[in-house]
């Protein structure tokens, strides 16, 4: 429950900043990071297939005297809705521990979230998400997360431009036909 509210939290902070900007274009952009809280928490690279679409790898290690963990995982990114330096998106992950003297198990599971862009700063992304999933080793069908996240993207952002308005030409009044 902590984890929903603080990724609530923090979508909340990042969705009332009132700053100006324009849409940032993510298209074919790699963006690397780190995605926390989540079920697939760790290192993370994202990369936008094309306007809408994206494909995310994540890896994360844990390292422990008793036990270790060694974490991989999948996402798939839908960007829903496009905001002015503000990206609403809906997905899907999958991930696999690999646990030392345990059992291995999985994830996986929907979620949504947001991506915000600071007006001077456009190629650092800072996320917020809530989900469910179900993971093979609780006893639970289905448990539910919030997750926060940093992308830092290569490449200069192309800026979505705005459709130039046409401009009518001043109409220039008819010479009457002279009577002869």
């Amino acid at each position: 429950m902590k984890k929903i509210v603080a990724g609530l939290v923090a979508v909340s902070i990042l969705a009332s900043f009132p700053l100006k900007g324009e849409t940032v274009n993510l298209e074919r952009r790699l963006g690397v990071g780190y995605s926390a809280f989540s079920p697939v928490s760790g290192w993370s690279v994202r990369y936008w297939l094309s306007e809408a679409l994206a494909a995310n790898g994540v890896i994360g290690f844990h390292f422990e005297s008793d036990r270790n963990e060694f974490l991989l995982g999948g996402r798939i990114i839908y960007k829903a809705k496009d905001e002015n330096n503000l990206n609403l998106y809906l997905g899907v992950e999958i991930g696999g521990d690999l646990r030392q003297n345990a059992d291995d198990n999985f994830s996986v599971g929907p979620f949504a979230g947001v991506e915000y862009f600071f007006a001077g700063l456009p190629n650092l992304g800072f996320g917020g998400e809530i989900g469910a999933y179900y993971q093979s080793l609780d006893s639970t069908f289905v448990t539910f997360f919030g997750g926060l996240s940093a992308h830092y993207y290569f490449a200069a952002p192309v800026k979505v431009e705005k459709p130039k308005e046409k401009k009518e030409k001043p109409s220039t009044p008819t010479p009457a036909p002279k009577k002869k």
